[in-house]
């Protein structure tokens, strides 16, 4: 998928939607060969998916031995609204917390006196970070009205030859 492709597609307003909202699920390979999916807070900053986790986490050595990555967002409703995006990850060490977890982690409902008590507990729980940073090397979004997974698209076409023969 050629970089203009994807960042048409993650421009739609649909996308942007999407890339609005507070998790992700990163689906990775871990050590072991085996694969992995978690749920994880993210943000966009229009033309990179950040993460940010633990110096300690365990996907970081699976992330630095195989940088590749899937990610899925969606929505909870029918039809679901999704947006699925592969990448490679950066892995930047970073000391403190970085500004896009405290954004990220702002869409949470909580009373100004509850957002400081969070923050101040962040800041002395965590001496830095690991900001994850996801360069998208492939997407496609599905809304089920406009766009369909790829083989339900096969199926459609193949219909429509079927009743024009």
């Amino acid at each position: 998928m050629q970089a203009t492709e994807i960042t048409e597609l993650l421009n739609r307003p649909l996308s942007q939607e999407l890339l609005a909202r507070d998790l992700t699920r990163l689906a990775y390979v871990a050590k072991d060969g085996t694969p992995r999916t978690i749920p994880i807070g993210f943000t966009w900053n229009g033309s990179q998916i950040v993460l940010c986790t633990t110096k300690n986490a365990p996907k970081l050595p699976a992330l630095r031995n195989n940088p590749n990555v899937a990610l899925t967002i969606d929505t909870e409703v029918h039809p679901p609204k999704i947006l699925l995006i592969r990448g490679l990850v950066e892995l930047d060490v970073v000391d403190g917390i970085p500004d896009e977890y405290l954004q990220m982690n702002g869409t949470y409902q909580m009373t100004p006196e509850q957002r400081i008590e969070w923050e101040a507990e962040v800041r002395s729980l965590y001496d830095g970070m690991v900001r994850i940073v996801i360069t998208p090397t492939w997407a496609k979004l599905i809304d089920f009205e406009t766009t369909l997974p790829t083989p339900v698209e096969e199926l459609v076409r193949q219909r429509a030859e079927r009743q024009h023969v």
